[in-house]
Formats: C-alpha cells, sequence, structure tokens
C-alpha cells in the first residue's frame, strides 16, 4: 500500500501513480467533498471484485462508474434525445444518473442489474 498527500507541487506525481494503481487493477481511496471513495477500473472484474471485498457489498447493490461525458456515457448505457438533453443541462456536475446498460460493447463490472 502507498500513501501520498495532494499538493500543489505533486499533483502530477499523484496523478501517474493513481492511473499506475488502476492500470494494474488495484484500488485507490480517494477524498471527495463529503466521504473517502474507492476507484478501480470499471472494466476490470478483479479490480471491481476488490471493492465489493472492502466493503463487504454484495454484487446485488451497484456501485457508482464515473463518466468523463457524453461520448463515453453512450459507449456503457442506452440514452435516448430526452435523457441526453437533460444530461447536458446538469454535465459536468455532481449529479448521479441511473441508466440502463449496453447489451453490448465494453463489459462493464459492478452488479448484477441491468443499469
Amino acid at each position: 500500500m502507498k500513501i501520498l498527500k495532494i499538493s500543489s507541487q505533486n499533483k502530477k506525481e499523484v496523478l501517474e501513480e493513481t492511473l499506475f494503481c488502476l492500470e494494474k487493477g488495484g484500488v485507490v481511496i480517494f477524498p471527495t467533498d463529503t466521504v473517502y471513495g474507492l476507484l478501480a477500473d470499471a472494466t476490470n472484474k478483479e479490480a471491481v471484485d476488490k471493492i465489493f471485498k472492502i466493503k463487504k457489498r454484495t454484487i446485488q447493490k451497484p456501485v457508482p462508474i464515473f463518466i468523463k461525458d457524453m461520448k463515453m456515457a453512450k459507449k456503457f448505457a442506452k440514452i435516448d434525445k430526452e435523457q441526453e438533453k437533460i444530461l447536458k443541462l446538469v454535465w459536468p456536475g455532481r449529479v448521479t444518473a441511473v441508466l440502463e446498460r449496453r447489451k453490448k460493447g465494453i463489459k462493464l463490472y459492478g452488479a448484477d442489474k441491468k443499469t
């Protein structure tokens, strides 16, 4: 385990270490505005399994997936014109959207559900 303290002088180093950890299937603990979160590559089953184990969470309770932009969201979820219009109004921002998962395309792990 490696603990990094974030400062204005080491942002690049922390980002590089974080990406390295995620690419290797690791889990990153990071602060948000309210709680500490767990981060893993949602396309890596072993990495996501680690989050469920750490949290002692069943697969029936989904975990959120961070999405960069609308293009990325459309790779993972079915988004109709109405949903896209609404999402464009609130993204980027601190908004959670529950969307239907695409059946084809990039495989995501994190819950045994359609969303």
